[in-house]
């Protein structure tokens, strides 16, 4: 339950490599409404904490109230990491979360451990790699660490060349977007582009943007003064322009 395409593409289609039925929602409302419904039995859920129309701490609660739920595992899939971060999804009723940008081995590994034997119904090793980067050659190069992101995708060149095209396309207009919601006043729309940005951008390795977005984020989610969060704007349009400018490039190395 991801309402970010490119997290929820990741995310989706490792689990399928492995040979897990994936079912998807867009927002949270319709996350409780699958559920809830009966329809599918879900055996765990991905959490996306920023969803529209609902967000995952009340989606988890409105499932929760409904006992036929009270053992199924719910992973929050969260940029943030604090001990007060923790607390809130454990609280909402979240077993555990899962750190964006996604490490898939990490993600995998975690779903495991809440997954009896008679519920598994997929197998560890079933990850295509298809990349032979080294670890030894992380780093941030030009704004960018690509093999971090590699790393966190399994080395699956394929998904990886894919997922910058996604970003790329899903990106053209944000900027405009952005400018365009904070004009109106629409704060709850620009906060959460800037964090779909920031967590998409730490997806592919676009490390400097993403801090950007990070920055941006919090000033409009803190309401500061319109001229440092314009400014902020300005930076991360530049910014963004220029990641979305190189990433041919990139995707032309893998």
């Amino acid at each position: 339950m991801e309402d970010n395409d490119i997290n929820r593409e990741l995310a989706s289609e490792y689990l399928r490599y492995t040979g897990a039925e994936v079912y998807l929602a867009d927002n949270g409302g319709k996350a409780v409404e699958m559920i809830i419904s009966g329809a599918t039995r879900y055996d765990l859920v991905l959490m996306d904490i920023q969803m529209p129309v609902m967000d995952g701490f009340e989606a988890t609660r409105q499932i929760r109230s409904d006992s036929r739920y009270d053992n199924m595992p719910i992973l929050a899939m969260t940029a943030h990491a604090t001990y007060g971060d923790s607390q809130k999804i454990l609280q909402a009723g979240m077993n555990a979360h899962i750190i964006k940008p996604i490490n898939v081995k990490k993600m995998y590994e975690l779903i495991l451990t809440f997954l009896s034997h008679d519920n598994v119904r997929f197998e560890k090793g079933q990850f295509p790699v298809d990349s032979d980067f080294s670890a030894s050659e992380s780093g941030t190069v030009n704004g960018f660490d690509l093999v971090a992101a590699l790393d966190r995708l399994d080395g699956n060149n394929t998904l990886f060349k894919r997922l910058l095209r996604r970003f790329a396309e899903k990106n053209s207009r944000t900027p405009a977007s952005l400018t365009e919601e904070l004009r109106s006043g629409n704060v709850e729309n620009a906060y959460r582009i800037a964090h779909t940005v920031k967590s998409s951008s730490g997806t592919i390795g676009a490390v400097d943007l993403m801090n950007l977005a990070g920055l941006l984020e919090t000033a409009i989610g803190n309401r500061v003064a319109s001229e440092q969060t314009q400014e902020l704007l300005a930076r991360f349009t530049t910014e963004l322009e220029r990641v979305v400018g190189e990433l041919p490039e990139i995707e032309s190395r893998y």
